[in-house]
């Protein structure tokens, strides 16, 4: 974490351990590769993981790269957060909603075809008025 997000964390109240070293393995897409998981884990083992089990199980882990997260999310099982999360939680901002899930989120996919469906139809009924109106319009400017 550079410096400058550091002093923001500081500012905002955040205690905040830094790593010297110690890298996810993950490295964008590299991890996710079915021959090179192996060495990705291997990677993350050599400073990464070994910290993080002895971190305080209420600590928060924070990772700014996707690929990170999603290797220590894995391979610890703890959650992770994002630089800005942590920032908007001190500062009391709200998170958006989480998307719904299961059938809330089918529910809302059909609700959705259904909105997108109800103003297609009122486009196509309205549009023959439109023209309609349009050459009434036209034929009224001719005389």
């Amino acid at each position: 974490m550079p410096d400058a997000e550091k002093t923001v964390l500081q500012q905002l109240g955040v205690d905040a351990e830094i790593m010297p070293n110690g890298c996810c393995g993950m490295a964008g897409s590299f991890g996710f590769e079915a021959a090179k998981f192996p060495w990705s884990v291997k990677i993350a083992e050599h400073a990464l993981l070994p910290r993080l089990r002895r971190a305080d199980p209420d600590a928060a882990i924070v990772a700014s790269g996707f690929s990170c997260r999603e290797q220590i999310e894995q391979l610890t099982g703890r959650k992770t957060h994002h630089l800005a999360e942590i920032m908007a939680d001190a500062l009391g901002v709200l998170p958006p909603p989480s998307p719904p899930r299961g059938h809330d989120r089918q529910f809302a996919i059909a609700a959705g075809i259904l909105a997108f469906g109800v103003v297609i139809g009122a486009a196509l009924s309205a549009a023959p008025l439109f023209r309609s109106t349009a050459l009434q319009l036209r034929a009224a400017n001719v005389r």
